[in-house]
């Protein structure tokens, strides 16, 4: 038997390991922090999407998602540096 680490989300399901391909960072990302129902650091953020699926060509990933996240209006960084969904209302 594997030694591996299986993440269960809060509805009981098991993510698949390509449950993020296709998706684009932002909604990767979303649904992510949502599974995980608290903020999430960038290198966790990119590591977890490169694990469950995206597919990239850059060449410092951590530094694409951070400077996607920070340039979208849907997230908000929390005081200890982790990222958040914004709530609908919210200003940047």
């Amino acid at each position: 038997s594997g030694s591996g680490v299986l993440l269960v989300d809060p509805y009981g399901r098991l993510p698949t390991a390509q449950d993020f391909a296709g998706l684009g960072i932002v909604d990767a990302a979303t649904r992510y922090i949502k599974e995980m129902g608290k903020p999430a650091s960038t290198r966790e953020i990119a590591d977890t999407l490169l694990k469950r699926g995206i597919e990239t060509r850059s060449k410092n990933f951590v530094a694409t998602v951070y400077s996607t996240l920070d340039n979208s209006t849907k997230f908000a960084r929390t005081p200890a540096g982790g990222w958040t969904i914004k709530e609908e209302g919210d200003r940047a």
